[in-house]
């Protein structure tokens, strides 16, 4: 899970304005704030079943529950899966938050959060994961810790593309030939 969401800029706080805030909305918030992240919109969905009062109380909820956290200024978004209403709004929103973020740190070692790895045949060992920092290109030489083996990049995919060269926060797949140096 941690090197799922190691590529995390950003999040959508979903709390259903009929319910407001449950345990999970809550368990959900505090890894946020352990994983440090530091933007995000607030989405009340359900708008359209939910009455007057319970939108009132959850609205109140949510403002108590992100008092003095990196979500305090955010935007709070009212949506209906089922009309539609505010749905425009919240892709403008989410456009808006991305067009705002962050570049993260490119330059220095890559660290890639490996999530998978394995084996195929005529291609060789492929891990999938998070970039959390650095510049991966095809043709590079790097090394795998903790086994400390030196291994070519043979290919690498964001989203099932082919690239030539991924940065940190990018989801990958790297195609590793075998070890280059036989002294590791």
């Amino acid at each position: 899970m941690l090197a799922g969401v190691a590529g995390i800029d950003a999040v959508l706080l979903i709390v259903a304005a009929d319910e407001s805030v449950k345990p999970q909305t809550r368990e959900h918030f505090d890894i946020c704030r352990l994983l440090q992240i530091r933007q995000g919109i607030v989405v009340l969905t359900k708008i359209d079943i939910a009455s007057p009062d319970q939108l009132a109380a959850t609205r109140s909820d949510v403002a108590h529950l992100v008092a003095g956290s990196f979500l305090e200024q955010a935007p709070v978004v009212q949506v209906s899966a089922k009309t539609g209403q505010g749905l425009e709004n919240l892709q403008q929103q989410v456009a808006k938050l991305c067009n705002n973020l962050q570049k993260r740190e490119a330059t220095g070692f890559a660290r890639l959060a490996v999530d998978r790895s394995f084996a195929l045949k005529g291609f060789g060992t492929v891990v999938t994961g998070t970039l959390a920092r650095g510049t991966l290109r095809v043709g590079s030489a790097i090394v795998v810790h903790p086994i400390a083996r030196e291994v070519r990049i043979r290919g690498l995919q964001v989203h099932g593309r082919a690239v030539e060269a991924v940065s940190a926060g990018s989801r990958t797949a790297d195609r590793k030939s075998t070890r280059l140096n036989s002294s590791h």
